[in-house]
């Protein structure tokens, strides 16, 4: 029976789980000028006049609504950064995005945050690396095809460690739900290992997918080429 190597036995309770609609509440700040024009988290440009933000965990590309609760104005916006890294702030906005939540006069406002689409492909913290997760479902009796699904089972084997250099992230999550699915897809797409670390990002739980074990960060930037058109929100983890 193949192996399946995944984080912690505490993730079986969240992983049945049903999904649920992810909802942040917080302050709202937006990028000054002088980031017009900077390369951000994902290798995109920033630009003040296009409709995108920066979250500390969300996977890139991931579309989110932010709404000013004082003035009930809402935004969609599309995460390709990372951040802000100050304490009670959760998304940085770009500037055109703030001007739409009418608070560029206020510097800061307390916001909503709904995300509504995540990537098909597929961030103060304390986390624990899983390597080499291989995962796959149990082979089906084709004759049952036509029979209600049932419930799938898994073998988990916890291999815990502590990873040098540089990998690749793939994807984050706060949900166990569909992690399962999203590494068994990778594993079969990619021939570099996987580790899966597991953090505490103010509290919750983060889950990040990482690609490779480099030992230095140019071979990591080659690898995030190669790979950047099947995962376009990759970008360089060091470990």
């Amino acid at each position: 029976m193949k192996r399946i190597i995944l984080l912690i036995i505490s993730v079986l309770v969240p992983f049945i789980m049903l999904s649920q609609k992810q909802i942040e509440y917080g302050k709202a700040s937006f990028y000054a000028n002088k980031f017009e024009g900077r390369t951000t988290a994902s290798g995109e440009k920033y630009w003040h006049s296009k409709l995108t933000a920066a979250h500390r965990t969300l996977p890139f590309n991931t579309r989110v609504r932010v709404t000013n609760l004082e003035k009930n104005l809402s935004v969609i916006v599309r995460i390709n950064d990372r951040g802000p890294f100050v304490k009670d702030r959760i998304i940085d906005l770009s500037k055109s995005a703030a001007k739409k939540l009418e608070f560029v006069k206020d510097g800061v406002c307390d916001v909503k945050i709904e995300v509504l689409e995540s990537p098909d492909a597929g961030n103060s913290s304390t986390s624990q690396n899983v390597t080499a997760p291989i995962i796959a479902k149990p082979r089906e009796n084709s004759s049952a095809s036509s029979a209600p699904v049932g419930p799938s089972f898994y073998t988990i084997n916890v291999n815990s460690e502590k990873p040098l250099g540089y990998g690749v992230q793939l994807a984050s999550y706060k949900e166990m739900v569909n992690l399962l699915e999203r590494v068994q897809k990778i594993q079969t797409t990619l021939k570099e290992p996987i580790t899966v670390q597991v953090s505490s990002v103010n509290g919750e739980k983060v889950y990040r997918i990482i690609a490779g074990k480099f030992d230095n960060r140019i071979k990591a930037e080659r690898y995030k080429e190669d790979i950047r058109d099947n995962f376009p929100g990759c970008f360089i983890f060091k470990f």
